[in-house]
């Protein structure tokens, strides 16, 4: 346990000068407040929310970026810049995905009418027609067939395809003509041939 000092008379007050700052001494500085915080956005009031949204999706404010403080010179303008450069980079994103969209549909339509290719569309619609004009025309002279684009054509697996069609043909007794359609199933074999493995007709 600590002693209690005595102090002489005078002492006190002898102790309390020598503490004061003497001639030239600075006194000692006060704590610097803290710092002063930003005042509040103006467009969001401080809330750091986009406040024109009204659907429920809590959304940063465009100005202040969800902080909820004014922003200090140049930021206003910089976050607008932010903002119109995000619009731009997706705007041109979309784009680019638009364009590789189409041009994969361009190359599909183009491969698909490639007549170069044993199964392409005209190839398989060509022998489709040759066949029916065999065994169901029994080899008819005034036939005629639909636009190669309106033949329908299904791939069914292992070089398989389905295709489905009409023909329009001259029956001599009836003195008419008569549309036929047809259902094909045709498969394209090793040998390069084209094979008949289904057809049927109605009228």
């Amino acid at each position: 346990m600590e002693q209690p000092v005595d102090l002489v008379p005078g002492e006190l007050e002898r102790i309390l000068i020598d503490m004061r700052p003497g001639p030239g001494e600075a006194s000692p500085s006060p704590p610097s407040p803290p710092p002063r915080a930003d005042p509040p956005c103006d467009d969001c009031a401080g809330t750091g929310r986009d406040r024109l949204r009204d659907d429920g999706v809590v959304e940063p404010c465009p100005v202040c970026r969800g902080t909820g403080c004014q922003p200090r010179p140049g930021e206003h303008s910089r976050n607008r810049r932010l903002t119109e450069w995000s619009v731009i980079a997706l705007a041109i994103a979309i784009s680019l995905v638009l364009a590789l969209f189409l041009v994969g549909a361009v190359l599909g339509s183009v491969k698909d009418h490639d007549s170069s290719s044993p199964t392409s569309a005209v190839n398989i619609s060509t022998a489709a027609r040759g066949f029916v004009t065999e065994r169901v025309l029994k080899g008819r002279t005034q036939v005629e067939f639909p636009a190669l684009e309106e033949d329908e054509i299904v791939p069914v697996g292992d070089r398989r395809y389905q295709v489905v069609s009409y023909v329009d043909a001259h029956d001599p007794v009836l003195a008419t003509r008569i549309r036929t359609r047809f259902t094909l199933l045709l498969r394209y074999d090793d040998a390069a041939h084209w094979v008949v493995e289904g057809l049927t007709t109605s009228f």
